[in-house]
């Protein structure tokens, strides 16, 4: 054998048990880690664990679901809110209650979809005016 060939086998050996060292020793890392996680009163208090329902106030009655809960029927807290700017009550946007896309505070999903919906054909005729002006959208067929 000549000397490259010798030198080409012998670094294919050394990848080779270096590769199946590096997996044995990663194998042993995390196993322990495994049974650790389990072992951890903070872990396990901060993880959700779900509560069978069995107490009363834990069930929620047609009472509780009713609408009367909801944010649009809220009563005032004071009379003194009438008195002020939109009766004390916050309408601008906000992105925990408004789908992103809302052209005005308070809309719902169906409301910006329905607007978006009617809208596309007047936005594709506008995008196609853009395109036109910038590019030869003609088609090019090829000669048979």
């Amino acid at each position: 054998m000549n000397r490259h060939n010798i030198m080409c086998r012998w670094s294919l050996a050394s990848i080779a048990a270096f590769g199946t060292l590096a997996g044995a020793c990663q194998g042993q890392s995390q196993k322990p880690a495994a049974s650790n996680a389990s072992a951890d009163a903070v872990e396990r208090a901060q993880m959700a664990n779900d509560v069978p329902m069995e107490r009363p106030e834990q069930r929620k009655t047609e009472h509780d679901k009713s609408d009367i809960f909801s944010r649009s029927q809220a009563l005032p807290t004071t009379k003194a809110l009438d008195d002020q700017a939109d009766h004390g009550r916050f309408n601008g946007f906000d992105f925990y209650r408004d789908p992103l896309g809302a052209m005005k505070p308070g809309m719902t999903f169906d409301d910006v979809f329905k607007t978006l919906s009617a809208s596309k054909s007047k936005v594709n005729a506008t995008q196609r005016k853009l395109l036109e002006t910038r590019y030869n959208l003609e088609p090019k067929l090829d000669a048979k």
